[in-house]
């Protein structure tokens, strides 16, 4: 992958927050949104490779 600072630019502007007031508790979410979801979870980064539940 060739890296490119527009790129990096254009998704570091783009990223947003989301709060729990911005959820309707009555939406259905997908299966498939919740498997990309849980699959890029995978990939953050963990805070000094701490993970309390292994």
């Amino acid at each position: 992958m060739e890296l490119n600072p527009t790129w990096f630019n254009e998704l570091a502007r783009s990223r947003r927050s989301t709060f729990p007031d911005q959820f309707k508790a009555n939406d259905p979410v997908a299966d498939e949104i919740i498997e990309e979801i849980l699959t890029n979870a995978t990939w953050a980064p963990t805070h000094g490779k701490a993970e309390p539940w292994s």
